[in-house]
């Protein structure tokens, strides 16, 4: 476990140091201190305590609960990671067309500038409700532990990844996005704008967005964009209290 916790430190640092010369919006036009303190302490809460918690529950109960109605040989283990994507984003598809589940993903979306942090800020329930979401299709396709525990470091890596502020360049970036969700592909899903905010969902795979027809645009460039909610000021963005209350609102 420790392992893991090395290699998302590494990984974070790494995305970090790239992001410094290699941005894909200028920085300096944001309190980086505030908005990293708001999405640290998200991430002490969510992440290193809560999602380390549930990721532990649901390690060692797989094999109990497991009803294995999706027994797959060895070989195609891969055919998992592809169920476990689609179901993740279909989960997405649903924090934003459920009201209740979308007073918690709405945290999320509030953060007014994306890097890597951004893809550690999450609602403490919402990462309730996902985990027992995850441990549900777990338990009903059975996927092997191992298989579970690869995908979650896939899946979280993938989501500092796609947050962070890189630039890739064009060339790259136009086949990338092809198979995978980068950066400028998932940037316009945190647009404040309601069509490209409800588009864009996947997490690894772009297929899911091109098939079920909400993916909306190739640009990959994003000077017009604005990120964020257009009622939550960058004051409030970067309040923890306000944002751990917010979903109680009524915006």
């Amino acid at each position: 476990m420790m392992n893991k916790f090395f290699f998302f430190f590494i990984l974070i640092v790494l995305l970090y140091l790239i992001e410094f010369f290699f941005f894909y919006n200028e920085p300096k036009k944001i309190d980086r201190k505030k908005h990293l303190k708001v999405n640290l302490l998200f991430s002490i809460v969510s992440y290193i305590f809560l999602k380390f918690l549930l990721f532990i529950i649901v390690y060692f109960n797989i094999d109990f609960f497991s009803l294995k109605f999706f027994t797959l040989p060895s070989h195609l283990n891969f055919l998992y990671f592809i169920f476990l994507d689609f179901f993740i984003y279909l989960q997405h598809v649903l924090s934003h067309r459920l009201d209740w589940f979308w007073a918690l993903h709405k945290v999320h979306h509030a953060d007014h500038f994306l890097d890597t942090s951004s893809g550690l800020r999450f609602h403490p329930l919402e990462i309730v409700v996902s985990y027992f979401y995850k441990m549900l299709v777990v338990i009903i396709i059975g996927v092997p532990k191992e298989i579970f525990v690869l995908y979650e470091i896939m899946l979280s890596a993938m989501a500092l990844f796609n947050h962070s502020n890189i630039k890739i360049p064009h060339v790259l970036d136009k086949y990338l996005r092809l198979i995978l969700v980068t950066p400028s592909f998932h940037y316009v899903h945190h647009s404040t704008e309601n069509d490209e905010m409800n588009s864009h969902y996947g997490n690894t795979l772009s297929i899911w967005d091109r098939i079920f027809n909400t993916y909306k645009r190739d640009s990959l460039d994003s000077d017009h964009i604005v990120i964020g909610l257009k009622n939550v000021s960058k004051k409030k963005a970067d309040s923890f209290k306000e944002m751990l209350l917010f979903p109680l609102g009524r915006d």
